[in-house]
């Protein structure tokens, strides 16, 4: 992963899923999918109004897989 980026990260938690962005709470979600697709929504809104690269992180057991890049 590029560290110029800001990283939207998703990643298991127990019975659910967590977006986490820098300096923010963490947002719960149950279903995967839907955490992508809210990390996706945050990046692009992200990377629109800032101009900074955004990157979508998948983290797992298995390590970091990048999902998503804009900008």
């Amino acid at each position: 992963m590029d560290k110029q980026c800001y990283v939207v990260a998703v990643e298991q938690f127990e019975d659910a899923w967590l977006v986490s962005r820098p300096q923010w709470s963490p947002l719960r979600y149950l279903a995967q999918d839907g955490a992508l697709r809210n990390a996706e929504m945050m990046a692009r809104l992200h990377a629109w109004t800032t101009g900074q690269p955004t990157e979508v992180v998948l983290r797992s057991d298995a390590g970091e897989r990048l999902v998503r890049r804009f900008g």
